[in-house]
């Protein structure tokens, strides 16, 4: 027999008491008595409804370890092909530090989804680069889109969000940027974002061009590492 509290707190989403360790325990204990796709979803959309003005931040890994439960048991590619709705509501509406929790899933399972976020579900790609601004899932959001900032509806996202006047907005855009540099492949295919990096170095700010000169000494470096290696290995 269930624990009428437990079903109380994995069915109320709308409860004003804050969300804590023990509320987070217990919605893990729900799910993993009743472990199936169905109720995995049910639980997701309660918690991404829920204010987190209500949610206890001290009980993030928590939270945290019952969203990674949540995303196993429904799987990623289930996920995004049959739930791209309540994805993108996730992105969209999510706080940033739920959403890197999403974010670094979608890294950890990358090769399982990539033709998905490069083709038929690129709106969730979409939706992270919009997200890309955000300080508590910047990072997490760069190293995702490396993989897809040469796909045009991803750069357009990416060039547009650099039109912003704020500096700090533009250089978490521009780690993508730095990160593509690094990997040393295809730099052809972004060079409008290479070019806006750039622009920065033309800025009056001087804080803002040694910001640009770094970005791209930590890009070139390794760019020029990997081409130096490629090279060796077709003189061997």
């Amino acid at each position: 027999m269930r624990d009428s509290n437990i079903e109380n707190i994995a069915d109320s989403p709308t409860n004003d008491t804050a969300y804590d360790v023990d509320t987070f325990y217990d919605m893990k204990q729900h799910l993993l008595a009743e472990r199936t796709e169905v109720k995995a979803i049910e639980m997701l959309q309660k918690l991404l409804s829920h204010n987190v003005e209500h949610i206890d931040w001290d009980a993030f890994p928590d939270l945290k370890d019952l969203i990674i439960c949540i995303l196993d048991t429904v799987g990623i590619v289930s996920l995004t092909e049959k739930h791209q709705i309540l994805v993108l509501n996730g992105i969209n509406n999510s706080h940033p530090k739920v959403v890197d929790v999403l974010v670094d899933y979608y890294i950890r399972h990358i090769d399982e989804v990539y033709e998905m976020l490069s083709n038929s579900h690129i709106a969730v790609t979409i939706a992270f680069a919009r997200r890309v601004c955000d300080f508590d899932c910047a990072g997490s959001i760069a190293v995702l889109l490396t993989r897809f900032a040469s796909l045009k509806l991803v750069q357009d996202e990416l060039l547009n969000q650099l039109n912003s006047n704020r500096a700090e907005v533009r250089f978490r855009i521009h780690q993508v940027t730095t990160l593509v540099m690094k990997e040393g492949n295809d730099l052809h295919k972004v060079g409008d974002l290479i070019s806006r990096l750039a622009e920065e170095l033309e800025s009056n700010d001087i804080l803002i061009q040694i910001n640009a000169v770094e970005m791209f000494a930590d890009g070139a470096s390794q760019s020029v590492y990997c081409l130096l290696k490629r090279r060796r290995k077709n003189l061997c």
